[in-house]
């Protein structure tokens, strides 16, 4: 009997040790404000530099009730409203990567409001370009695009909600590789067009002699 209750004991202790180890790992988005930075599961995508700031009843302003997870490639952000009311989350971030190409916004809505969210990305403080999409009753909205390689993009993202909202989720995914542009280096064609070019010029100067 003192056998089966130590047995007992200890698989207790070890599943709230367990789930206490789990919930000490949490993200939230008051960690990465804190300083903490991210990478992304493909290992290529830094997130750093974050800021964040609440406007509105309806957005909690303790930063620490806002989970983050990260993706494969990119963050996720989740939270939720307060008393039904409208409010704004606005976020600023950098993302670090041999080359980034292409960005993405998935906007999810667990509630009857709609939540809106838009992203604008710039490198060197010049714009890239600009995402928005919304959603509803448990609907997720997408906006996307693809551009040249970037090394580094300064993100500013907002998350609006409206009355009944409940749960919502920003999904910020990126395009990118571990690999720098290649565009500097000449395509086959061009060089082909170059070498032919280099010849000509040289049998053109051998005739004038």
């Amino acid at each position: 009997m003192q056998f089966r209750n130590t047995v007992a004991a200890t698989l207790v202790g070890s599943v709230l040790l367990f789930f206490a180890g789990t919930a000490a790992q949490a993200l939230t988005l008051a960690d990465l404000v804190a300083g903490a930075e991210v990478t992304s599961g493909n290992g290529n995508l830094t997130f750093t530099n974050f800021t964040a700031s609440t406007s509105g009843k309806g957005m909690r302003g303790d930063l620490s009730r806002y989970a983050v997870t990260v993706l494969d490639d990119g963050i996720e952000i989740a939270g939720g409203t307060k008393k039904g009311k409208r409010g704004k989350l606005e976020i600023a971030y950098d993302v670090v990567a041999a080359a980034i190409t292409g960005v993405a916004l998935d906007v999810t809505s667990n509630g009857k409001g709609k939540t809106t969210g838009t992203k604008a990305f710039f490198d060197d403080g010049s714009p890239v370009g600009e995402l928005e999409a919304s959603a509803a009753k448990g609907n997720t909205g997408s906006d996307s695009a693809t551009f040249s390689a970037f090394e580094t993009l300064s993100v500013e993202e907002t998350a609006s909600v409206g009355k009944k909202v409940g749960r919502w989720i920003l999904s910020n995914t990126f395009e990118s590789s571990d690999v720098a542009s290649s565009s500097s280096i000449p395509e086959p064609g061009t060089m082909l067009l170059l070498v032919s070019g280099v010849a000509g010029l040289a049998v053109i100067g051998r005739r004038r002699r």
